[in-house]
């Protein structure tokens, strides 16, 4: 309700912000991930389903007994 009663925020409220190089360039490589996995998701997901199945089953003696 805050929110509502506030008065709007001026057109140039935000105009000075600006990132550093290191934030930049982490913004950067997040949005370039963002949209390699998006849309070339195949290798991720066969490298996931690789590991899976090389890793060894796990034993009767290391499932947790539900104590």
């Amino acid at each position: 309700m805050a929110m509502y009663m506030q008065p709007a925020p001026s057109a140039a409220a935000h105009a000075g912000i600006r990132l550093g190089r290191l934030a930049g360039a982490a913004v950067a490589v997040s949005i370039a991930g963002l949209l390699a996995l998006g849309v070339r998701p195949n290798r991720l997901l066969d490298l996931a389903r690789g590991s899976a199945l090389a890793a060894p089953a796990p034993s009767a003696a290391a499932a947790p007994t539900g104590r």
